[in-house]
């Protein structure tokens, strides 16, 4: 099959059933450090095929239902003493 036929055969079945994390996160709108905190979390399912993660669309409508429905929030924000480890002189 050439490059060509393969790429027409994609576009004619339709939506992908796995999503990129960036396409994950630009359907969900939010920022891609999230979207990976979210699927290593457990809260939007995933696969990984070789060494790339996947989001699984039907997951992420899941995902999404449950937040409509309550039973989700996302991640809190962080405050920049969350996000950043401090050390003293005793850990070096």
């Amino acid at each position: 099959m050439e490059n060509n036929d393969l790429s027409a055969a994609s576009r004619s079945a339709g939506p992908s059933l796995l999503l990129t994390m960036m396409e994950a996160a630009a359907l969900l709108r939010i920022g891609r450090t999230q979207t990976y905190e979210l699927v290593m979390g457990g809260r939007i399912p995933s696969v990984t095929i070789g060494r790339r993660r996947l989001v699984v669309r039907s997951g992420l409508e899941g995902f999404i239902r449950d937040l409509m429905a309550g039973e989700d929030q996302l991640l809190p924000r962080r405050t920049a003493h969350q996000q950043f480890e401090f050390f003293t002189d005793k850990d070096l």
